[in-house]
């Protein structure tokens, strides 16, 4: 729905320039790859201030600036999109604080006789994959500070109706600047961009259960796994 994501990039340079975002040094220099990122991990997004795009690694699963205590924020990892722009914990963050997470994948799981099995969803076309995103900075006024972000969804293609009800906004490249522009507040415009993509910008595939664990960070989580015959 996205429960879990993939930052994978082979250039992570390339990866961005797609964003409009040039990779400094330093993040070069420790940048790590993500192949199970998890709630609560930090993942890589695309911001805009005033007319000043940027990476910027935001913790997934969004502190209101409002909330009193962090500890005890309910931090929702994912928004309905039809609704996301009306909800107190979202709507000024869907007018002003918009974000792209830039992913290489993510996962879902379906049911399976004996656990549940795992799906790794890449983009069939080797570009990015921009999920539509909010982001918040909650500030406990006593030098605390947390960057946080939720991803917004919306229903899914015909081809991930197969895996759950719902998936992650996909925005569509061409979509980029007018979401990112902080000074767009048009909501209804921002809101016809969070359709379900197209089936042809995606493929998938089982992988190991190894993925459900959260700990497991390796490469070894998107490698293809065992089928089960219901996918086969």
């Amino acid at each position: 729905m996205p429960g879990r994501l993939i930052q994978d990039p082979e250039d992570l340079a390339a990866h961005l320039a797609h964003f409009g975002v040039k990779a400094t040094a330093a993040l070069i220099k420790k940048w790590e790859p993500l192949y199970n990122l998890a709630p609560n991990n930090d993942a890589l997004c695309v911001r805009q201030r005033g007319n000043r795009r940027e990476a910027v690694m935001l913790r997934w699963g969004l502190v209101p600036y409002w909330e009193k205590d962090s500890a005890t924020a309910k931090k929702p990892i994912n928004a309905r999109s039809e609704t996301a722009d009306q909800l107190k914990t979202f709507r000024e963050a869907f007018r002003k604080r918009r974000c792209i997470v830039a992913a290489t994948g993510w996962y879902e799981w379906t049911p399976g006789k004996l656990r549940k099995q795992p799906h790794c969803i890449r983009p069939a076309h080797g570009l990015p994959l921009g999920f539509a995103g909010l982001y918040e900075n909650w500030d406990s006024g006593v030098g605390v500070t947390i960057d946080s972000l939720t991803v917004l969804t919306c229903e899914p293609n015909t081809k991930m109706a197969q895996l759950h009800h719902r998936m992650g906004c996909i925005l569509d490249p061409a979509h980029y600047d007018a979401w990112l522009d902080p000074k767009n507040e048009d909501v209804d415009a921002l809101k016809d961009m969070l359709r379900p993509c197209p089936n042809e910008w995606l493929t998938h595939h089982t992988v190991s259960n190894i993925v459900s664990d959260q700990r497991n960070k390796g490469a070894s989580c998107i490698k293809p796994g065992k089928i089960a015959a219901r996918w086969a």
